[in-house]
């Protein structure tokens, strides 16, 4: 009788695991991103921070253009303050559509010197994997170096890793249900003053997909185990957000 139980439950192990590997094999990851093919015409999706630390808005401008029979989707940064309004850009990102995913082409941000004032960091690109279609693929990661744009000695180099850890309860959004799926992403950034590094700084992300929306929530956790939380709050067309549209031009 103690044999037939042990049989059994490794029956019941050897079912649950192939029933889990086939369910992950039927899930596309591609379904999950942005779908970039409706961003002809520029959508704005804008993200709220949960827990009201910041009152602040932040509009991701995306857009797709084809070049050549290839396919490029851009995404620029915008922050709006409740009080004094949109502050500007502060990131622009640019990304090539492939067979098997996304992969980073141009990452730009734009930071301020000791009085305030913007110069435009260009991103050197030493890694390049954004997204896989394939959730075989994962671990990937991208890296950028960050030069300043004051300083030729200061530098800026940024890493992220990006694990995919399966599927999760579905997301509701303006009335529907969507299907979810999620990963869990480190970050890492190293500022160099001079040669020396003067600060590592890292974090935990935990994001969101969602079937037919791409990214609608993340929480990071930092070292101190302080946390971060962005949800979607709305998604718009330059048609139907034509005011809102004009402010983050």
């Amino acid at each position: 009788m103690k044999h037939q139980k042990i049989i059994i439950a490794c029956i019941i192990s050897l079912i649950f695991s192939f029933s889990f590997t086939i369910s992950k094999e039927k899930i596309n990851l591609k379904d999950y991103y942005f779908p970039t093919k409706y961003f002809i015409e520029p959508h704005v999706y804008t993200y709220r921070e949960i827990g009201g630390k910041l009152d602040m808005s932040f509009h991701w401008v995306m857009s797709t253009e084809v070049k050549k029979r290839k396919k490029y989707f851009t995404t620029e940064l915008y922050l709006e303050d409740d009080l004094r309004g949109l502050i500007g850009k502060v990131e622009h990102t640019k990304e090539k559509i492939t067979r098997k995913g996304a992969k980073l082409i141009t990452l730009n941000e734009i930071v301020l010197d000791k009085y305030n004032l913007p110069g435009e960091s260009i991103g050197q690109i030493t890694k390049n994997k954004v997204y896989c279609w394939n959730f075989k693929n994962y671990p990937i990661s991208f890296e950028v170096d960050f030069p300043s744009p004051f300083i030729k000695t200061d530098k800026k180099l940024f890493t992220k890793t990006r694990d995919y850890t399966g599927s999760s309860r579905d997301y509701f959004f303006e009335g529907k249900s969507y299907p979810t799926i999620t990963f869990k992403e480190k970050y890492s950034t190293t500022f160099v003053e001079a040669d020396s590094i003067i600060k590592v700084q890292e974090f935990i992300q935990h994001s969101k997909y969602a079937k037919g929306l791409g990214m609608v929530s993340y929480k990071r956790i930092f070292e101190e185990k302080d946390t971060f939380h962005l949800e979607l709050q709305s998604i718009n067309t330059k048609r139907k957000m034509r005011y809102e549209w004009e402010k983050i031009q």
